[in-house]
């Protein structure tokens, strides 16, 4: 087996100062070193128990700030055989109740990748609606509005209407199948928005997961994250732009929020929303790929070390951007305020500066040290500390119905 050998970054200069933005760029290139020595062991076990044709990649998203990750699986091995999709339950029981996490899944089936699928009653862990597994129906109960995914045996994917009996399914060739939201594209069209309504928040940010599938069959999972102050998420616009502009036929959006999870070969590609980025949740069932191969049990365990190792790595990482100080010695606040000249632009979390000239600012009487809160892509708080020593006062404004329409600046 390969060493790993993690080139650390450099120390930063003694002649100047060291930022926040310094240590993140120091956990960022840690973390990229450790991923690329973790592809180095995974391509030496990907003849034996892993499929070398799932790749992913890390993007950007300007419009709707966010970062996403974009996998693809392609829908046949470099064998000619047909990578196949499946569908499997918390601890391979269904409605146990006690739940378990995609990596979790995927390490005990080396599986080449595992995602969460459908939703499911928070409280009691039991999940809902039409549930298919390897042609047998495991459930077919209402559930609710919400549409069901059907995979046929050369994986085309197929979404259902609500009360479409989980046998019709069958009968239609899908021998797996699921229930989580909504198709957010078919037949190469975004959906009607009125298929959707207002169930999963469709117009509200968050972390997301979709399927989706391309004329050749090859599948891609949009995975995004969302709910911190570096990443809003995503809506079903935002997903549906991106994923038609991949020219997809069909996607269809998963359980999200907190549950959003996407594991590859051991390596959760998105970053855990629970206990401010620490947990991975524990969901009701998953979409998984695994490779038929000898010996997996040999495996197991360099798996689950690779995810431990990179799991490791973001909880370092989400410390220093989180905690009230960092293992420097910094604090959460930037060691040089961001120097704003309108504060209706600011969307982020964060402490700033503006001179009095700017606009939107208290007044013209003092330059204002900026403390802004987002609590939602519509919805803010500031409170603004005026830069003199006897004179001004500390003041407070907020959003009114969105991030363009503010209450006018009074005192504390």
């Amino acid at each position: 087996m390969t060493d790993v050998n993690v080139n650390f970054p450099p120390t930063v200069s003694p002649n100047r100062s060291v930022t926040a933005g310094d240590v993140e760029s120091m956990v960022t290139q840690v973390k990229a070193d450790v991923e690329g020595q973790v592809s180095v062991v995974s391509a030496q076990l990907v003849e034996s128990v892993y499929y070398d044709e799932i790749t992913y990649e890390k993007y950007r998203d300007s419009t709707s700030s966010t970062d996403y990750y974009i996998t693809y699986i392609s829908h046949l091995s470099a064998n000619g055989d047909l990578i196949k999709l499946k569908h499997g339950y918390q601890n391979d029981l269904m409605n146990s109740g006690v739940g378990e996490t995609a990596r979790s899944f995927g390490n005990r089936h080396v599986a080449s990748l595992s995602a969460n699928a459908s939703i499911w009653n928070t409280s009691t862990g039991l999940i809902k609606g039409v549930q298919i597994q390897d042609g047998v129906i495991k459930q077919d109960i209402d559930g609710g509005t919400s549409y069901t995914l059907g995979f046929k045996e050369d994986n085309t994917l197929v979404a259902y209407p609500p009360t479409t009996p989980a046998a019709t399914i069958l009968d239609d060739g899908c021998v797996n199948a699921i229930t989580a939201f909504f198709p957010m594209i078919e037949n190469s069209v975004a959906v009607d928005p009125t298929i959707y309504g207002v169930i999963g928040n469709p117009v509200e940010p968050n972390p997301r997961n979709a399927i989706a599938q391309l004329p050749n069959k090859d599948i891609l999972f949009l995975t995004c994250e969302g709910r911190t102050s570096a990443n809003l998420g995503m809506t079903y616009a935002d997903m549906i732009r991106i994923l038609l502009a991949r020219g997809v036929t069909i996607a269809y959006c998963l359980d999200g929020g907190g549950s959003t999870q996407t594991v590859v070969r051991g390596l959760q590609v998105n970053n855990p929303l629970d206990d401010n980025g620490k947990t991975e949740r524990k969901v009701a069932d998953f979409l998984y790929i695994d490779r038929p191969a000898e010996n997996t049990q040999n495996f197991k365990t360099v798996s689950k070390d690779m995810g431990i190792v990179n799991k490791k790595l973001s909880d370092v990482a989400r410390d220093l951007v989180t905690t009230s100080t960092d293992l420097l010695g910094l604090n959460r606040l930037p060691i040089v305020a961001p120097n704003i000249g309108n504060l209706d632009t600011i969307t982020k979390s964060n402490f700033y500066w503006c001179a009095g000239t700017a606009l939107n600012a208290p007044s013209t009487a003092n330059s204002w040290g900026v403390l802004h809160f987002q609590s939602g892509a519509a919805s803010a708080l500031q409170i603004a500390f005026p830069y003199h020593g006897s004179t001004g006062s500390i003041m407070l404004r907020r959003t009114v119905t969105d991030m363009s329409t503010w209450t006018a600046w009074r005192a504390m």
